[in-house]
């Protein structure tokens, strides 16, 4: 009898060791890396070991969240890393913060939510100090090329300088750079810029700003090309341009706006590519605080 009492403990013992060894990350790691299942065998299981394992959903959601973010498709990328983010039981997802930023890439390639990946880009920035490890700093620069090829929405530029988040710790005045296209080695605002510059307009119009009495700055920058002194006079140029376009479109805004000049003092990625100078040629508008 004792020892048919030992025998199903010692039975009991290996299957409870046994369930345990599953519910673990390398359980999921390992789903997630096997080369012999394809993306559906792969969600096939991790749905099965999501409901085995609810400690792990978090990060169950996440891992297919990445897969599919990996097959760009991120429709599906975006609906997994979004069930990840609004449950907050369970086990942190792997790379917590590299997941982050491939959320904020997938609504940003879907156009969607620009004001949320703008925050998730920023409060990742704060928290590293601008400092990013390197597998997020790819993902930053994917953003920033991206984002530099496209006209910014009213939308996020109203949305950005209504913010209240700070930035570094620090209370900070609400910002955006834009993208404004000038002839090379000129202060001439190109065509495809005059929608941008309608954007600036719009939300600058906007009744959530109007209302606050606010002075804004038009912060030149270039990329580094060129001699110091030459590019801080250019980006002032550029910035007047920029002043000078809204203006002519409402009057009302000329004593509002402020002209400035930063040349290549404050590159927001470093690189020679022409991708990236286009980044670092760019124009801020930012609530001027005293």
């Amino acid at each position: 009898m004792i020892k048919y009492i030992l025998f199903v403990i010692l039975i009991l013992s290996s299957f409870n060791t046994f369930s345990n060894s599953l519910c673990s990350v390398q359980s999921a790691v390992k789903i997630k890396n096997d080369p012999s299942l394809n993306l559906d065998e792969k969600a096939k299981y991790f749905s099965q070991f999501r409901r085995k394992c609810q400690q792990y959903q978090r990060m169950t959601y996440s891992a297919l969240g990445d897969l599919y973010f990996i097959q760009q498709d991120y429709y599906q990328a975006k609906k997994y890393f979004a069930k990840s983010y609004q449950n907050n039981l369970g086990k942190t997802p792997l790379n917590n913060d590299e997941m982050t930023l491939k959320y904020a890439l997938s609504l940003h390639f879907l156009n969607i939510q620009a004001a949320k990946v703008h925050d998730l880009f920023l409060e990742i920035r704060n928290k590293y100090h601008d400092q990013l490890p390197t597998n997020l700093f790819k993902l930053h620069k994917i953003y920033k090329i991206s984002h530099a090829q496209q006209v910014v929405s009213k939308e996020l530029i109203l949305a950005a300088l209504s913010s209240t988040k700070n930035y570094k710790n620090l209370a900070i005045c609400p910002s955006i750079n834009v993208s404004i296209h000038f002839d090379y080695d000129r202060a001439t605002i190109r065509h495809e810029s005059r929608r941008q510059i309608n954007e600036i307009l719009l939300a600058l119009q906007s009744p959530n700003l109007s209302t606050m009495n606010y002075q804004y700055e038009l912060v030149g920058h270039t990329d580094k090309r060129g001699k110091m002194d030459y590019n801080l006079q250019l980006s002032l140029r550029r910035a007047n341009a920029v002043k000078q376009a809204l203006i002519q479109l409402d009057e009302i805004l000329s004593p509002q706006l402020i002209a400035m000049g930063k040349g290549e003092s404050e590159l927001e990625l470093e690189g020679d590519t022409e991708q990236v100078h286009q980044v670092n040629r760019r124009v801020e508008v930012r609530v001027a605080c005293d």
